[in-house]
């Protein structure tokens, strides 16, 4: 996985006039609340989050509709899985060619989705193909990619597409870097593995709790509810990323966009921007994440005194029953 944070985030595009007739259009069965996320191969793209007519209409700017994939969020904010667009024995296509058309009715499937008719051969690009399993399913759904792949008949080495970019997928299992944990189908999670030269970046989480407010099982009772108030009062994650990445150029902040995770939602979160120890006097110190959108969500990152590395840190200040495990990026703004 290319990104650094707890779920999906994509620099949305504004769509020029001129493109503003245009999309691909369809409709999820059951899929309100859902939110669809066209994500092009460099990882820019356009959402919607679906309402009770369960239709959306992703209109892509430009070009960058060509060979972007259609992924899924659920209602609650966690990663459902790719849309699948036509398939033949065990590939399948789930590239978009670039051209407005309707998908028709989607149909949610376990950890994937797929369109009920087979999409129009102008909508998809037979350039990329998928592996799917033996229940039909890509062969990472279900998984976060998790799992070991060889890469697909034709993946972003056969493509030119950059294998690091967040909207590739260089071991063909349908999950796109991304949301998959597992880019190269090593079966190594990709925060280990170090065939993942590309990275520049990632995310750990921290419970800094002092000895008078520890919780000790083998002197006393420790109830769930002592546990989820220790998470929700001590728990930070820490989001990080290499300057060598954006050697050259001076970063000004980095954005984090989580959709409807309960800690770090657009206006709704109950997070707050912790900072970290390096961080600077003029840092945002414990703002609320719905209250400060400048100062959280496009918080401003200090960087290490002792390294090249740029860390900021979040508090979600909700119980553990609440915390969903769905993949990120944080957009970072330079000049």
């Amino acid at each position: 996985m290319r990104t650094f944070a707890l779920a999906v985030t994509l620099a949305v595009l504004a769509a020029p006039a001129a493109d503003a007739a245009k999309g691909v259009r369809g409709r999820l069965r059951g899929g309100k609340g859902y939110v669809i996320v066209g994500t092009s191969v460099s990882g820019e793209g356009v959402s919607q989050t679906l309402g009770a007519s369960e239709k959306f209409a992703l209109r892509f700017p430009g070009t960058s509709g060509r060979d972007a994939t259609l992924q899924l969020l659920t209602p609650a904010g966690r990663y459902f899985g790719p849309v699948v667009l036509r398939h033949k024995g065990s590939t399948a296509l789930l590239s978009l060619s670039g051209k407005p058309g309707n998908l028709g009715d989607v149909v949610l499937h376990d950890g994937w989705a797929a369109t009920v008719h087979p999409t129009a051969g102008k909508l998809v690009d037979r350039r990329r193909t998928t592996q799917l399993g033996a229940d039909g399913a890509p062969l990472g759904a279900g998984r976060l990619g998790l799992v070991a792949s060889a890469g697909a008949a034709r993946t972003s080495g056969d493509t030119g597409d950059d294998p690091h970019s967040p909207g590739s997928d260089p071991d063909g299992d349908g999950i796109v870097n991304a949301y998959d944990a597992d880019d190269d189908g090593d079966l190594v999670l990709d925060n280990e593995d170090p065939d993942n030269s590309g990275e520049h970046g990632g995310v750990f989480s921290t419970l800094f709790v002092t000895l008078n407010n520890s919780l000790n099982a083998n002197v006393g009772t420790v109830t769930r509810s002592a546990i989820d108030a220790s998470v929700h009062d001590n728990m930070n994650v820490i989001f990080f990323f290499d300057q060598r990445e954006l050697e050259g150029r001076t970063i000004q902040s980095a954005n984090v966009d989580c959709h409807t995770l309960p800690y770090c939602a657009p206006h709704v979160g109950t997070g707050e921007s912790t900072g970290v120890s390096e961080s600077t006097c003029s840092s945002p110190h414990r703002p609320a994440w719905s209250a400060c959108p400048g100062a959280c969500r496009r918080t401003s990152s200090p960087r290490r005194r002792s390294s090249r590395t740029t860390p900021a840190a979040a508090r979600s200040r909700c119980p553990t029953r609440w915390r969903r495990t769905a993949r990120a990026r944080t957009v970072i703004r330079s000049r």
